[in-house]
């Protein structure tokens, strides 16, 4: 079966040498499936990103993006009450080279990842599946909650759009699928028309694997974009209210590893003798090996944390919020541990730095628990199925 894959981003690399779901999904998707891919860009892919992505591709379309036609595509969506970022990378032009190029191609299904590609898909005549991922509207209020104004009022503006649209993109497509049973609850989606899956993330357990050899320098550590908003509310958390209080119930500071791309100027504020702040590092597993314990006290993000996989894989336990819980789906005390406020998340710190063996325990349950539930090949073949035509009723 002939499959079109539209995205607004190319799907390799992302930052730190680890690469997008949909770049897993093609893997394993192009086993099944004649695949076609489309993307909007702001800057073209390098020869060595196009060669690794055709490997699994019949052909790569890529639209690069400038200002012009973000500023048009931005007029239009206010013309037609779509979020903005589903104007910023719109371009009428290629919606009707993609229709053309379908219809020529003898494509089957489409796969449109975000619904900010979905204006794409508006006339599109073949079978349509829309990966939301998460539940977009949802967190844009909680970006809004953690923004001052004028952002503030402009993240409520499109959270309000995103939500409206979430909700009438649902009846334009042929089958949905979003990343956690949470996100599902929150898009509170009619399901009559259209079957909604639970398409989990995977990990490679190849690559992201347990260190014998690092020295885990840092007590505890936080991995992830450090210019996004809810990590980088996660680490002000961090810093401002667990370290002070760890070190009045311990007697001591914990030396600790923030690396992620972008560190806001907040973030880059926070080092110090006890805190190293890491803004790029070639292979982000070695940032995992050095830390004891990773803290995600995230209390406003939505989705699946992929952070949370990658440490678990790398046998490094967690201490997390309890929606990350949620979206991971792991057990609390088994495979990780959650903590609500302040006083938990010292008290499980303090507790797993004086315990190596409940460590290594927690360490071997995380790494087991990712190996059996997160296989890409397993979950992508729900996606798989519901791109398959014959399966939908």
């Amino acid at each position: 079966m002939r499959i079109a894959i539209i995205c607004s981003r190319f799907p390799y690399p992302l930052e730190r040498g680890d690469k997008l779901r949909l770049f897993h999904q093609l893997k394993v998707l192009s086993k099944h499936h004649e695949v076609f891919l489309y993307t909007v860009n702001d800057s073209l892919p390098s020869k060595a990103d196009m060669a690794e992505v055709s490997q699994y591709c019949q052909k790569i379309v890529v639209l690069q993006s400038t200002w012009w036609q973000k500023l048009m595509g931005l007029c239009f969506a206010l013309w037609k009450g779509w979020p903005f970022q589903s104007g910023l990378t719109y371009n009428h032009k290629f919606e009707k080279q993609l229709r053309q190029e379908f219809e020529e191609a003898g494509i089957d299904s489409v796969l449109c990842q975000l619904i900010r590609m979905a204006p794409y898909c508006r006339q599109l005549s073949q079978h349509k599946v829309l990966d939301y991922m998460d539940a977009l509207g949802l967190g844009m209020e909680k970006r809004a909650d953690l923004s001052s104004f004028p952002l503030r009022w402009l993240y409520r503006l499109e959270a309000g759009r995103v939500k409206r649209y979430e909700k009438a993109l649902s009846v334009q497509f042929n089958a949905l699928s979003v990343i956690t049973s949470a996100d599902a609850e929150a898009l509170d989606l009619p399901v009559e028309h259209a079957p909604l899956e639970i398409v989990a993330n995977g990990i490679d357990t190849t690559y992201f694997v347990i260190s014998r050899q690092d020295e885990q320098a840092f007590d505890i550590g936080f991995v992830g974009n450090l210019g996004y908003l809810p990590n980088i509310g996660a680490v002000r958390f961090l810093i401002n209210e667990i370290q002070p209080a760890f070190q009045k119930h311990a007697g001591y500071e914990l030396k600790i590893l923030l690396s992620g791309a972008r560190p806001s100027a907040e973030v880059l504020s926070f080092s110090s003798d006890k805190v190293k702040v890491v803004s790029w590092v070639d292979d982000i597993r070695t940032s995992y090996w050095k830390m004891k314990i990773l803290v995600a006290p995230i209390f406003y993000g939505t989705g699946q944390q992929n952070k949370i996989l990658e440490a678990m894989a790398c046998g490094i336990p967690v201490i997390c919020s309890p929606d990350v819980a949620l979206g991971v789906g792991a057990i609390h005390q088994q495979e990780l541990w959650v903590a609500e406020n302040v006083e938990q998340f010292v008290g499980a710190i303090q507790l797993l730095l004086s315990d190596s063996s409940l460590r290594q325990s927690l360490s071997e349950k995380a790494r087991t628990f990712v190996e059996q539930r997160y296989s890409w090949e397993k979950n992508t073949s729900k996606l798989s199925n519901l791109l398959n035509t014959k399966d939908i009723v």
